[in-house]
């Protein structure tokens, strides 16, 4: 009985601190959008040290993820594939009118 009685000691303790720590998190994030949301409507100057605290409490990252990364990379081969099949029609294109005037000339 008194294992029982410790084991629901430790457990009421250890969910008081994870509740507690939830709320800091989330009072914090509160804040840091209060600050960020004064500082925006205000046309406020904000410090880029205090913009980074600020972003980094409500866990946003100005960094690009590896996916944007990957995405503009794939985006710009296929403009170069696009430019690429152009230039290849163009040149199709005069190699056949080329041909049909060279047909052309060879009936006369």
């Amino acid at each position: 009985m008194n294992a029982k009685k410790m084991l629901s000691g430790i457990m009421t303790d250890y969910f008081a601190r994870t509740v507690s720590s939830i709320f800091l998190r989330v009072n914090a994030v509160k804040k840091a959008r209060k600050q960020l949301r004064h500082a925006l409507l205000n046309q406020k100057t904000i410090s880029i040290n205090r913009l980074k605290k600020i972003l980094n409490s409500m866990n946003v990252s100005l960094k690009e993820s590896p996916d944007t990364i990957e995405i503009k990379y794939l985006k710009n081969e296929i403009k170069k594939l696009v430019k690429e099949n152009r230039r290849l029609k163009g040149e199709l294109t005069i190699a056949k009118s080329k041909q049909a005037h060279e047909s052309t000339k060879e009936t006369r």
